[in-house]
């Protein structure tokens, strides 16, 4: 089992005088070995499967044309694809907030103010996270069908798949009044986006010491 840390840093313009610290994830005994997800997990693993998901029938749309009648093989051959284990390798532990959250694409990152000082995230990915998903993912196609959920994903748009398919499956839950709604997959984006974003509205400006700075 290989563990992979990757390191997003969104740096625009950082003062030299300033300390940049990430935390690495501590991960439990389950979180590390289970070979389920995690319960505090599901949701979120549940938005990163509906991503690839979404994105292998998008590519293939053509397959299927306007109205035609969804063929079962290529249902199947699609899907096949979406949950195939490599496509799971990025998926890991970061801290965000001060504990640990799934994060990868598809998965929304929270705005956080302990986040945006930092500068960025450590994420612990692969390890068992490749094969959890690659299980649900078949799960959750099971538990749909295949072609049922092609139909799904070809009347929806990339905004609103993720809420269908999570809530359908009950790994995302609804409450009366409140909803642990999958946001619009569009809204993950570009991760470093959003901190750049952060960081450029503290307008940050480069500057030159004398002495040795800190980063």
């Amino acid at each position: 089992m290989r563990l992979f840390f990757t390191t997003y840093i969104a740096l625009l313009a950082v003062s030299f005088s300033e300390k940049i610290t990430m935390q690495a994830p501590n991960v439990s005994e389950e979180e590390q070995h289970s070979t389920s997800i995690p319960k505090q997990y599901k949701c979120d693993s549940c938005r990163a499967i509906a991503h690839q998901i979404y994105n292998s029938i998008d590519k293939r749309k053509s397959t299927f044309g306007n109205g035609s009648i969804i063929n079962e093989d290529d249902a199947i051959e699609i899907l096949e694809d979406a949950c195939d284990e490599g496509r799971y390798g990025t998926y890991g532990l970061s801290v965000i907030g001060g504990r640990n959250k799934l994060t990868g694409p598809g998965i929304p990152v929270p705005h956080d103010d302990r986040l945006s000082s930092s500068g960025g995230f450590i994420t612990m990915s692969g390890g068992m996270w490749p094969k959890r998903l690659k299980s649900r993912c078949t799960a959750i196609v099971d538990t749909i069908g295949e072609t049922k959920l092609v139909e799904m994903v070809l009347k929806s748009d990339e905004g609103n798949i993720a809420q269908k398919i999570c809530t359908l499956v009950s790994d995302c839950s609804v409450r009366k009044g409140k909803s642990d709604r999958a946001p619009p997959v569009s809204e993950s984006g570009d991760v470093l986006a959003k901190l750049k974003s952060d960081l450029s509205k503290q307008q940050r400006t480069i500057l030159t010491h004398s002495g040795s700075g800190e980063l």
